[in-house]
């Protein structure tokens, strides 16, 4: 009997879904202590926590460090504090791919947004959470907070269907708020460049612009919260709304207006392994720069392309290929560094930016952000608008190149290049390149 309960017991264990809770503080001195002791008095054993100190200039992060080792916990929580500060957005970001900290997150995990200043209000909220995913379809949550200390309660609201239906979620817009958590491959879908505004990981309304594209995939899977789950404290003087409501406003409003919408997914997208991806090279001129190919480690297979019937041979080229991208090449460039292409696809699968450009002057660094490993995310706008539109010397998808080059007639290299300036939505200004700084 004894060992038919100790079964018991660890398959309710082992049925709890992983929560990965993610916790970004600043300058929250006052608060990080009740922050933490919430987190940590949670009856629920399958979760870990990153906490991300944005550089705080008060005992913030030496206050949590602290808590952490009296509670005897330090086995459950990975703390990392910036160099410099970073802004919410860039934070989660850089957390749920990987990029700075060496935690492990799966796709299947659920990611259980919880800000510095912020608590929970009772020793139940992981199980309920847990409870949500795992009795119904659900992706993705929002709401259940009640402010302190007015004790107002959570102003979002559900749902209808016809919003639904129509995928009129910005629209709607009272479904942003916490208590926020989604499955980390859902995260990943999101493009960077929705993430981002005027040039910089959005330094205010960054939940909004993450919640819209993830509750436009969702869909009808999604819950609200009409429980109090969350207390959202209204007594920091550094929330948003209070440092500077104005520009709140405009990024919000480039969030819910000036987006492209995201669609409907019919099942979750696994994100595949970069060591699966390959990338060939398509070379646009009559003989191999060999010293030029000796640049990129990290190739497939090699193409070259003469001018003579150009478009139907790069279209037959782009469909015989079996790698996920494509550099292009002029056979002119002048590259002085080795390149790890396994590096720059890496990067482009996790952002899902536009191109990687291998020839951005490097002090174009200053105007863009820092992703890791000197991989910088630039925006085609203001100073770096000249940069778009760019052909030769950049890593595409092959599937994006393809359908592009099929929609354009072209004769020789000049018509296509000409045509491929003018191709209107690559000028977007919202639209995302990499590059190496």
């Amino acid at each position: 009997m004894k060992n038919f309960l100790l079964f018991l017991l660890f398959f309710s264990l082992a049925a709890e879904k992983r929560l990965i809770v993610l916790v970004t503080t600043y300058q929250n001195s006052k608060w990080c202590v009740k922050n933490i002791r919430s987190i940590f008095s949670q009856k629920y054993e399958n979760f870990f926590v990153v906490l991300r100190d944005d550089a705080s200039t008060d005992d913030t992060f030496e206050k949590i460090s602290q808590e952490v080792e009296l509670l005897g916990v330090q086995d459950k929580i990975c703390l990392h504090k910036n160099n410099v500060r970073r802004g919410k957005a860039a934070n989660i970001w850089l957390t749920l791919h990987q990029i700075d900290i060496g935690v492990p997150i799966d796709d299947s995990d659920i990611i259980v947004i919880c800000d510095g200043d912020d608590w929970y209000p009772h020793e139940k909220v992981f199980k309920h959470i847990d409870e949500v995913f795992s009795t119904e379809n659900i992706w993705v949550t929002y709401g259940g907070f009640r402010e302190y200390p007015s004790n107002k309660a959570c102003w979002n609201k559900g749902i209808p269907k016809a919003v639904i239906a129509n995928n009129r979620f910005r629209e709607f817009g009272k479904n942003s708020s916490q208590q926020r958590c989604f499955y980390a491959w859902l995260y990943r879908q999101i493009k960077i460049e929705d993430l981002m505004f005027k040039g910089r990981f959005a330094k205010t309304a960054g939940d909004v612009a993450k919640m819209m594209p993830m509750l436009e995939m969702a869909s009808e899977r999604h819950y609200f919260f009409r429980d109090c789950i969350y207390v959202y404290n209204r007594a920091n003087v550094i929330n948003d709304d209070k440092v500077d409501k104005l520009f709140q406003i405009q990024t919000c409003r480039s969030f819910l207006r000036d987006r492209k919408k995201y669609y409907r997914l019919e099942q979750p997208i696994l994100r595949a392994s970069p060591n699966s991806f390959k990338v060939d090279l398509i070379y646009l001129t009559e003989k191999l720069n060999e010293e030029l190919l000796s640049k990129f480690n990290g190739l497939n297979s090699t193409y070259v392309i003469k001018n003579d019937q150009l478009r139907e041979s790069l279209i037959s080229m782009l469909k015989e290929s079996v790698s996920d991208y494509i550099l292009l090449l002029s056979g002119k460039e002048k590259i002085d560094d080795v390149i790890d292409l396994k590096k720059v696809v890496t990067y482009l699968s996790k952002s899902h930016a536009l191109r990687f450009d291998l020839l951005v002057d490097k002090s174009m660094k200053k105007k863009a952000e820092f992703l890791g490993e000197n991989v910088y995310a630039g925006q085609l706008m203001g100073q770096l608008a000249y940069l778009r539109n760019s052909f030769y010397a950049n890593v595409y998808s092959r599937q994006f190149l393809l359908e592009e080059i099929e929609k354009l007639n072209f004769n020789d290299t000049g018509e296509l290049l000409n045509k491929w300036r003018r191709i209107g939505f690559l000028n977007e200004r919202f639209r995302v390149i990499l590059f190496f700084g």
